[in-house]
């Protein structure tokens, strides 16, 4: 499971928990897939209620690898539509802006490289090493001021 995947099932895990029915049909496909060992279905088997037992496999869901998450979209896909839909839109819509916030930051980075040769590259008093860190300083100073900036804008 890769880090936005995990984000958006932590951020998610209240409307899973509080949207699922942790049944046996669900613990059986999560079984059979792969996704758990019969040991750690017996672990959330052990919860108390349905719900304590969805915020076990939530908890537990994340360390299951890479094709964890697919495949509990898959299983929940059947009896759960929306909860499938909204997990992988979100997922999708993370991943879509990580790709701009990307682009964005090595935009940054280009210009910031060539102010700094521009400002100093012919300079003796400057050894590389500190140009470096001018590049990275301004890099990161911009790059927060941004991620600050787009977190006010969409609250």
């Amino acid at each position: 499971m890769n880090a936005i995947q995990k984000s958006v099932l932590k951020r998610q895990t209240p409307k899973i928990a509080e949207g699922i029915i942790m049944n046996e049909d669900i613990l059986s496909a999560l079984l059979a897939n792969e996704i758990f060992q019969s040991s750690m279905i017996d672990i959330i088997r052990a919860e108390s209620t349905p719900t304590n037992r969805a915020y076990k496999m939530l908890e537990l869901l994340p360390k299951r690898g890479p094709e964890a998450f697919s495949g509990f979209i898959d299983i929940i896909q059947k009896d759960y539509p929306w909860l499938a839909t909204s997990l992988q839109s979100e997922v999708d819509h993370v991943s879509g802006s990580s790709k701009k916030t990307e682009n964005i930051l090595n935009d940054i980075r280009k210009k910031v490289r060539t102010f700094v040769h521009k400002q100093f590259g012919q300079s003796k008093k400057l050894a590389e090493k500190d140009k470096k860190l001018i590049t990275n300083w301004m890099t990161d100073q911009i790059t927060n001021e941004r991620l600050r900036l787009q977190s006010i804008s969409a609250r």
